[in-house]
């Protein structure tokens, strides 16, 4: 255990249980932070300060970031990287959707 780890552990207070299909870690709040099913595949989940989630990434490399609007809870942008593909999700405040991608296609 790192020394930055060690020094959170005694800050940041955890709840672990299991549902039956996997292992749940929460956060002092509430929110899943880690779930780790029973086949080893591990999500894990980041929240902000206004308890909204701003990341989710997997052990098999799929990772999502999302940036609001204001203080709202309503999704401005979701960035996406799944293997050798990356796009973007644009959302208007009144909730359009457009799609960008950055990598060429595969």
């Amino acid at each position: 255990m790192s020394l930055v780890n060690l020094i959170k552990s005694f800050f940041v207070k955890r709840e672990v249980e299991f549902d039956g299909s996997a292992e749940i870690e929460r956060d002092s709040r509430g929110n899943v932070i880690k779930r780790t099913f029973l086949s080893g595949f591990v999500v894990k989940h980041q929240f902000d300060i206004l308890n909204r989630e701003i990341a989710m990434d997997t052990s098999n490399g799929y990772r999502e970031v999302k940036e609001y609007h204001g203080v709202s809870h309503k999704v401005k942008r979701v960035y996406y990287r799944k293997s050798k593909r990356s796009w973007i999700e644009h959302y208007s405040i009144d909730g359009k959707r457009e799609i960008e991608y950055i990598d060429p296609e595969i």
